[in-house]
């Protein structure tokens, strides 16, 4: 396919050269690309553009491959700067233009990839500083906070995020909720307040739910997919952890509880006594896959619990060479050393940095 589409060709070859520059170098101060990745992803933005005028409705769906290849390197090489959003925005487009998308199977040969990297991508994005890609249409209700999510015949552990899918849906409704009550603060709307509270204790009941029944009942596994004893267990305790960074954003950015109060502190410590027992493996693994919950934990952690993170994320650096890795450490870094005298102010505290 690469060979057949420009932009992808020279997306993928962006892609490789900085995971070559990442191997054979140090990573530069300020986390720039190389020149020769520069000029890759310039050339391939280049022919896309073109691509994006002259292929049909119907053959789109193939660049986004090539959006997802930039997305990737973008944030793979920790630029400090949210150049991956236009990717991300982007997908949307295209998404949104093809009428038939939304009818095809999430097995798809062409499209699994696409499907469950924008799936994870719009969710994570909702946790950022700048929230969600597009909440524009919804009405002031939660996405997905009801009993139908939990009993859904479509919820899969997902082996491409390391979590069950419809955990995505819980992300982006607590950034949607965070948002919200955002704008919250400065009124004094006590209806509109106890609203939100009610949606985020809602929220925060059903993540509980799915994380027994994901406990008590096992994760739903794709007939398509096989994983061995070891790494099922394995793909379990990621699942897990991703649940408690779930848990850890509702407690705080949602329900205003102190850093240091037992509810935050217990899933910071769930979420590293389950890491710590993920190992990388020559087969499947998901070790590939734990920088978001290492930081979420990270950005609520306290004393002793700040060095194991700078030696998890060090680890998983030397393991997999990718700079988001260390740019995740150094934002943490520079968050440790700040004192806030509002604990709450922290909450907000969070820069448009994805950790991936």
């Amino acid at each position: 396919m690469a060979i057949q589409i420009p932009s992808l060709m020279y997306g993928t070859l962006a892609l490789s050269a900085l995971h070559r520059f990442t191997l054979l170098n140090t990573v530069p101060e300020t986390f720039t690309p190389e020149a020769m990745i520069s000029n890759l992803m310039s050339r391939s933005l280049k022919h896309l553009r073109e691509e994006l005028k002259t292929h049909s409705p119907q053959s789109r769906h193939l660049l986004l491959h090539t959006i997802r290849t930039l997305c990737v390197c973008e944030i793979y090489s920790g630029k400090a700067d949210s150049a991956w959003r236009i990717h991300v925005d982007g997908a949307r487009a295209i998404l949104s233009s093809m009428q038939s998308a939304s009818r095809q199977s999430e097995t798809d040969g062409e499209r699994w990839l696409t499907s469950r990297w924008y799936s994870s991508m719009e969710a994570l994005t909702a946790l950022t500083d700048r929230g969600a890609v597009d909440t524009t249409d919804h009405d002031g209700q939660a996405l997905s906070t009801g009993a139908e999510l939990l009993h859904s015949r479509n919820q899969f552990l997902d082996i491409y995020t390391g979590y069950s899918s419809d955990l995505n849906a819980v992300f982006q409704d607590i950034g949607l909720l965070a948002r919200r009550r955002e704008s919250l603060l400065a009124s004094s709307d006590l209806v509109s307040s106890a609203n939100l509270q009610t949606q985020s204790d809602r929220l925060e009941a059903m993540l509980h739910e799915m994380i027994r029944r994901d406990r008590d009942e096992g994760l739903k596994i794709p007939s398509d997919v096989f994983l061995p004893k070891a790494q099922l267990k394995q793909f379990n305790a990621c699942n897990v952890a991703y649940q408690y960074s779930a848990l850890i954003h509702i407690h705080r950015r949602l329900q205003d509880k102190r850093r240091d109060s037992e509810e935050v502190q217990s899933s910071v410590q769930k979420i590293l006594d389950t890491v710590c027992g993920i190992l990388p493996m020559e087969a499947l693994s998901p070790w590939a896959l734990l920088t978001t919950p290492i930081f979420t934990a990270g950005c609520e952690a306290l004393g002793e619990n700040r060095a194991l993170i700078r030696n998890l994320l060090l680890k998983l650096y030397e393991t997999l060479r990718i700079r988001n890795v260390l740019r995740a450490r150094d934002v943490l870094e520079k968050r440790w050393a700040r004192t806030f005298e509002d604990d709450n102010k922290a909450n907000n505290e969070l820069i448009d940095f994805i950790p991936y």
